[in-house]
């Protein structure tokens, strides 16, 4: 056994730190794996005076054509990154009641005017780890107010988070 192990130390050695490097470098890929994921939270509720919002826009009916008011703040959805890593939004809204998917809106300067849009074409900025931001579902003119049923939100790489309202 001696004459063994002095001919074969150095190869000995050497099985015995590569599987040591091994075992440390999955354990070190798990853990990144663990920490490096993206990981949001949904939730929403009315706007706080949402009877209010409906009412100035069925007023605007009767009103000129000039100062009617065509788009209401009408629900607020608020996402929190829970994750490790900033997360990139490509969606966010609500299913109502009647089966309907509606998204929220995000101001957009366009030739120096400010401009809503979906958040995939407005280029919103990445929500940071552990922190969250506030977005707005609008009622239009000639919208019917909806019931809010679920609240959902999709990142940049298609997966989908979900929260009852």
């Amino acid at each position: 056994m001696r004459e063994w192990l002095a001919e074969n130390f150095l190869a000995a050695y050497g099985a015995l730190v590569g599987t040591i490097a091994l075992i440390v470098s999955v354990i070190r890929v798990e853990l990144f794996r663990k920490r490096g994921t993206v990981q949001l939270k949904v939730s929403g509720g009315p706007h706080p005076s949402q009877k209010m919002q409906v009412e100035r826009l069925t007023e605007a009916q009767d009103k000129p054509e000039w100062e009617r008011t065509r788009i209401v703040e009408y629900y607020r959805l608020k996402i929190t990154n829970t994750g490790n890593i900033a997360a990139y939004i490509e969606d966010a809204g609500v299913l109502t009641k009647d089966k309907r998917s509606v998204s929220v809106l995000t101001e957009k300067l366009v030739g120096g005017q400010g401009v809503l849009s979906a958040i995939a074409t407005s280029d919103v900025p990445p929500i940071d780890p552990k922190s969250s931001k506030e977005f707005w579902i609008y009622l239009r003119e000639n919208e019917e107010p909806f019931e809010v049923k679920r609240h959902f939100v999709v990142d940049k790489t298609g997966r989908r988070w979900f929260s009852n309202a």
